[in-house]
């Protein structure tokens, strides 16, 4: 600990430095955001966590985005042979590939799939009585 902003010390020979100041207040800051801090249980979905009314579909549309990214990496495509397999441009590929998704329908992303070669399951059950609300979600074999 200093024993004050301007005393000298072996490693300041010339005092210490003015712009490490902002570091004295570090550790009642850091007490301060731990009071302050609270922490909720997810829900499983990010995009509900943060209010996103078409929370189910977003998740869903990102997920496919992912599972995209994959095949496009494994299959060792850049992003012209990608648009070109896909029959869209080279920027709707960009946006695809960084979660841009909003111009992109579920159905969309489905037949994106289809066109790289991947078989498309959709199965429907009943949910156990032990979860309280039915989900939507994507397994990736």
């Amino acid at each position: 600990m200093w024993k004050s902003k301007n005393s000298l010390n072996k490693n300041w020979p010339h005092g210490r430095p003015r712009n490490l100041d902002c570091f004295d207040h570090v550790p009642q800051i850091m007490n301060a955001m731990k009071r302050a801090t609270t922490i909720e249980a997810s829900s499983g979905n990010v995009f509900a966590d943060l209010g996103d009314e078409k929370a189910p579909e977003t998740l869903l549309k990102s997920r496919l985005a992912q599972r995209l990214a994959k095949v496009i990496e494994a299959k060792g495509l850049n992003q012209a042979e990608v648009a070109a397999v896909l029959q869209i441009d080279q920027p709707k590929v960009s946006k695809i590939l960084s979660g841009r998704l909003r111009e992109f329908s579920t159905d969309r992303l489905f037949r994106f799939l289809n066109a790289l070669d991947q078989d498309i399951q959709i199965v429907i059950k009943a949910k156990p009585a032990s979860r309280r609300q039915a989900r939507l979600m994507v397994v990736s074999g």
